[in-house]
């Protein structure tokens, strides 16, 4: 393979990631085949969150959740991973982490989605 022709894949590559990441900013990218984020809901004795997938057209990856919490109590890790596949105009939890603390409880929380069209982070922190 020639070095043009691999700069030029190299460069469409980079633009394809740039493109898909991108739409983590946003909650609906126009093109972007999905989108995530990390929902926090509050209760008493603690907080709950759910890692949650919307897709734009139908799509099908792995994703990572992972949490890692800081309390009075030290630190804690936590990390779920698996499949999935949703349809067009889909919305799922993919993931749920309960954390139980006190008011100085602080976390921080990454969801990774990865498929075909590319790498996606939300963070929640």
């Amino acid at each position: 393979m020639s070095l043009p022709l691999k700069t030029a894949i190299l460069t469409a590559a980079l633009a394809l990631v740039a493109g898909f990441t991108a739409s983590a900013q946003t909650e609906r990218s126009a093109g972007a085949a999905i989108s995530c984020r990390i929902e926090k809901i509050e209760a008493s004795g603690g907080v709950t969150l759910n890692a949650i997938a919307e897709s734009h057209k139908a799509i099908a990856g792995t994703y990572l959740f992972e949490v890692q919490k800081r309390g009075g109590g030290g630190i804690s890790s936590s990390a779920q991973s698996g499949d999935f596949q949703l349809k067009a105009d889909e919305t799922t939890v993919l993931g749920v982490v309960g954390l139980g603390g006190s008011d100085r409880l602080t976390y921080d929380a990454d969801l990774t989605l990865t498929s075909f069209d590319g790498k996606l982070l939300c963070r929640h922190d």
